[in-house]
């Protein structure tokens, strides 16, 4: 059984054909919460992907450097203290 979650291939075609016809979809109540819906699933969906838990560990999520602030061979890592079992 194949089970589609994601957005249709409508919607995704008619959100294309409305944005190259300059239609504005950030000033349509409606069709932005769609958008913000959409982004916020694929977020949460890879970050649930990224996860491996092990006992007495932290998580380190990579993401790219597309402003291209970091130099050669460098990482920025940026730790937080999570209480109350994580989340």
């Amino acid at each position: 059984m194949h089970l589609n979650i994601g957005p249709s291939k409508w919607l995704q075609d008619t959100m294309k054909l409305a944005m190259l016809t300059g239609y504005e979809l950030q000033k349509d109540p409606l069709l932005s919460s769609i958008l913000y819906t959409m982004q916020l699933s694929q977020t949460l969906s890879i970050k649930k992907k990224a996860r491996i838990l092990l006992e007495d560990s932290c998580v380190l999520i990579g993401v790219v450097d597309d402003r291209g602030i970091l130099g050669p061979n460098e990482v920025y890592i940026k730790i937080r203290k999570e209480t109350g079992g994580g989340g």
